[in-house]
């Protein structure tokens, strides 16, 4: 142990422990309006006599839950430790396409489009990093980073935002600091990884830790990641650095670029720019799972790691060497601390507590330093915390709530430090730093116009420190007037891309329709009607929002199915130009069993007056919806019957209607049962579904996360499972009676977890669709475990997470939804019937010869037009091994000739072998083997 007193540190080694961690929620019903968001669209308000409330049903444990059933490799039930950084690795060696897999289908170049950004422009997503830019001189510069959505930066204080985290970088910043000193202002830091909060960082084990800190080097435009902060390839949990709550940046050392990050477990320091790091505090096991850390103008160093740690407390420091540990007296049990340091007088800080004392409530402490090294009777300490038990809250409860530290900031302004802000789901301003309950006053956060709930973090304007900005999960606002008896906010989501989508939809079957709508982590159910990538979204619904379906967007007013977290399913009639809610009512059926945190339905493509739910007993059927009556919360039992059955508790996680006369309809389960109900519109109630045998590869607990039927072909479908360390694609073409492993170089150790699917014709050719944890793939060749998928616009959609695709047969619109990075879409004209040849070819690939061959072959082909094309070797797994050709070519006849050498000049080893040519709209591959 080490002593409560003063002592120095030196250079320690890391060692590291396991996590395991919940996420919290802001959990709103449907009614809740969330916030009014300014704009040329305006939310209808929730119906009269419905006051909206804040519930707390399901909560963070729901949605871990639910995201370790469906990620957990199915042989440990956890998450792969690592492995969002492992994934992202794993990626790197796939090939991407500079335009669409589709265009690149034979002869479809010219008739679609690209895929672009659809939105949200108005809504930004879960934000604890924000920093103004000091070397701006009129401070129209801003930082600000998305927990999955990746770095942006405005100059033009919020007009419009640039990504600026690379596609293949990892999209998930906790905190930013600059180095403010004369001469390296642009030098900026970001820290990765969040303990809780984030769907996509989700369970036990961890499914997306961080990867330490990014550093700029130009003003925050380009981030380059640290290695000495980065993990270690195919660990466990062996770097601290996987999890960063603060980076923060000492503006007085005039000689050393000396730096301070708090992350799991220790509090860090660098005097060299982040190049090596020293552990000051946190050697101590078990580690602290919260930590954080503030530097003052002179140097002055306060951190704190929580009490599960072995090594607890809030500590003080003159120069980040030598430490005091000043915890005030009584404090023995908390769960997170955040520090606020007072710039107008910087021997005062507050610091919010969570948990204090195993108690649920939330805390507030006021240390001054006074002399020595702040312990004892050097400093002092006042407990404000009985006033965080009387803030009004949005609801009509009382206290501070920060759903057990999911959202928690202090801020103090910088001319007075008695005036503070606490938030957590609201913001509270206090002028005596609440010492009494006489001069606090709720300013932001829940249901507070032009806001968000769930605050992270607060920055004032530097010459002018009425104008303070915050980031919640709602992301970026200002105000021009901090202290007003009314705070008045402005959103500053204006092209800040980081909404976290689980879900979208479509009306598929209006040909032409701009409808989309989906629902978000924490900001609810929204809608556009607009390609317009500047449009903004119209508020449907509050909660998490959920699985949701377009009925029927014709006409003036049109039918909408959405839900909320664990599963409540509503109606509601929107006006089809405005989005604005007209009227609504509860569907799901009264006593159908119990629900996923997000929870899948689907509307009968063929007759979308009927709906199917899925539950913890099996598949729920109504015959039609419209008929329940408007105005009810309550589930229902009209027109719903128990289509059919599971075994008890296995959750049906994914369901899919053809289009076919007959109606087949498929659906999946959490334990990795795949089922087939033919004739299910007029199937009776308590049909046994026939269990489909996925075969050898299959593996037992599977989630099913995503399945496609082919709209022209019901015994052709498309499977996708969720979980890590399994084979993750299975293709039928004979209803489900065989099942063939169509991954190919998508699977292997450390690959990404597979969301949805989808299947999109085109002329003779099919489109073959992917969602994954490492972004959005395709093929237009299912050839077994030789697949080779590519993944769709890299530099647009990159590397972030895509939970669900929608896709409209009638005249090809693809719509994806990231969890980061908002909706994109792209076109794809119907164009040639199936039965109609494809154009020409505008290139053709020959066969090796030899084939077999030891040293050496030659490939031949053929190009009809002078043009770019590329001929790339892989291997089996789908990595790539020598680029044999890459520039413009000649018409005319060509060959090449290639040794069996790598990119590097390393022979490989025998084995099958694939070689692709791409040129133009054509792509074309063949195997060859060779032989040692």
């Amino acid at each position: 142990m080490i002593s409560r007193s003063s002592w120095t540190l030196p250079v320690l080694v890391l060692t590291v422990g396991l996590i395991a961690f919940s996420l919290q929620s802001e959990q709103l019903n449907f009614l809740d309006p969330v916030q009014p968001v300014e704009g040329p669209e305006v939310s209808a308000p929730a119906p009269e006599g419905f006051a909206p409330s804040r519930k707390t049903e399901g909560g963070p444990d729901a949605r871990r839950a639910w995201e370790e059933m469906r990620l957990a490799d199915p042989a440990t039930g956890r998450i792969p430790a690592d492995i969002h950084r492992l994934e992202r690795e794993f990626a790197a060696s796939l090939p991407s396409l500079s335009r669409s897999a589709i265009l690149r289908a034979e002869g479809n170049e010219g008739q679609i489009g690209e895929w672009g950004y659809r939105g949200p422009w108005n809504i930004g997503g879960r934000t604890r990093a924000l920093a103004i830019d000091v070397s701006d001189s009129n401070y129209q510069t801003l930082l600000a980073g998305g927990i999955s959505g990746g770095m942006w930066r405005t100059v033009n204080d919020g007009g419009a935002w640039t990504l600026t985290t690379g596609s293949s970088q990892l999209h998930s910043v906790t905190s930013v600091a600059q180095d403010t000193r004369a001469g390296h202002q642009d030098v900026w830091y970001y820290g990765t990884g969040e303990v809780k909060g984030n769907s996509a960082s989700s369970g036990g084990g961890s499914s997306y830790r961080g990867d330490g800190l990014f550093k700029s080097t130009d003003g925050g435009q380009s981030w380059a990641l640290l290695p000495s902060t980065s993990g270690t390839p195919g660990s466990s949990f062996t770097n601290n650095w996987q999890f960063v709550w603060r980076v923060a940046v000492d503006p007085s050392n005039a000689t050393q670029s000396e730096v301070y990050a708090a992350i799991y477990g220790n509090i860090m320091r660098s005097t060299d720019g982040g190049t090596t790091w020293t552990v000051v505090l946190g050697e101590t096991l078990p580690r602290s799972r919260y930590t954080d850390v503030v530097v003052s103008s002179t140097g002055v160093v306060y951190a704190c790691l929580n009490s599960l740690g072995g090594e607890p407390g809030i500590f003080r420091s003159p120069d980040g060497v030598t430490w005091t540990e000043i915890t005030p007296p009584g404090l023995t049990d908390y769960r997170r601390i955040v520090l606020g340091l007072a710039p107008s007088n910087e021997n005062i800080v507050y610091c919010v507590v969570a948990s204090v004392n195993n108690d649920p409530v939330n805390g507030l402490y006021k240390y001054t330093y006074l002399t020595g090294n702040g312990s004892g009777a050097g400093g002092s300490w006042e407990d404000r915390t009985a006033q965080m038990q009387t803030l009004p809250g949005p609801d009509g409860d009382v206290r501070l709530q920060t759903y057990t530290s999911y959202c928690m900031n202090v801020a103090v302004h910088p001319d007075d430090p008695e005036t503070i802000f606490v938030g957590g789901v609201s913001l509270y301003r206090s002028t005596d730093g609440f010492a009494t309950n006489n001069n606090d006053a709720r300013v932001g956060g829940l249901y507070y116009t032009n806001h968000h709930g769930d605050q992270h973090y607060m920055v004032f304007h530097p010459t002018n420190s009425a104008i303070a900005y915050t980031g919640s999960d709602g992301g970026v606002h200002k105000t021009v007037n901090v202290l007003a008896e009314s705070v008045a906010w402005s959103t500053l989501n204006n092209g800040y891309n980081t909404s976290q989508f689980y879900t979208a939809a479509i009306d598929e079957n209006l040909p032409g329709s701009d409808v989309v709508i989906g629902g978000m982590q924490d900001n609810g159910s929204w809608f556009t009607n607009s390609l317009t990538s500047t449009s903004w979204w119209t508020f449907l619904a509050g909660g998490d929002g959920s699985y949701c379906a377009v009925a029927d967007a014709s006409g003036v007013e049109g039918t909408y199915v959405l839900s909320v977290q664990n599963g409540a399913v509503y109606r509601k009639t929107v006006n089809n130009s405005t989005g604005v809610s007209i009227n609504w009512t509860r569907l799901d059926p009264t006593g159908a069993g119990n629900y996923l945190f997000i929870n899948p339905f689907i509307v009968d493509p063929n007759d979308t007056k009927m709906l199917y739910v899925g539950t913890s007993n099996g598949i729920w059927r109504n015959s039609d919806f419209t008929e329940i009556p408007l105005w009810s919360l309550e589930s229902t039992l009209i027109n719903w019957d128990h289509l059919t059955t599971v075994p008890s508790d296995n959750y049906v996680t994914a369901l899919a209607m053809s289009r076919s006369v007959g109606r087949v309809l498929y659906f999946g389960t959490a334990d990795g049962q795949v089922y087939r109900i033919n004739n299910a519109d007029t199937a009776p109630a308590g049909t046994i579904p026939t269990q489909l045998d996925m075969g050898t590869s299959w593996s037992s607990g599977s989630y099913v996360a995503g399945i496609a039927i082919h709209p022209n072909d019901d015994q052709r479908v498309l499977l996708g499972v969720s979980n890590y360390n399994v084979i993750n694609l299975f293709w039928t073409e004979d209803s489900g009676a065989t099942w063939t492993p169509v991954e190919g170089n998508l699977g292997g150790a450390n690959s990404p977890s597979v969301r949805d699917v989808a299947i999109v014709p085109f002329g003779g050719v099919d489109i073959f669709l992917a969602a994954t944890s490492t972004g959005l793939y395709s093929t237009s060749d299912l050839v077994g475990p030789s697949t080779l998928w590519s993944l769709e616009a890299p530099d647009l959609i990159g590397n972030v997470v895509v939970d669900q695709l929608a896709t409209r047969p009638a005249d090809g619109l693809v719509v994806a939804a990231t969890h980061g990075k908002g909706v994109y879409s792209i076109d794809i004209p119907v164009g040639t019937s199936v039965d109609e040849p494809v154009i020409p070819r505008v290139a053709q690939l020959g066969q090796n010869i030899p084939n077999p061959f030891n040293p050496m072959t030659t490939i031949k082909f053929n190009l009809t037009a002078e043009g770019r094309a590329t001929l790339v070797v892989y291997n089996v797994a789908g990595r790539r091994v020598r680029t044999l050709v890459d520039g413009m070519m000649s018409q005319g006849d060509h060959q090449v000739t290639w040794n069996g050498a790598d990119d590097g000049g390393r022979p490989v080893a025998s084995g099958v072998y694939l070689y692709r040519l791409e040129s133009g709209a054509y792509h074309e591959v063949k195997r060859m083997t060779l032989v040692r």
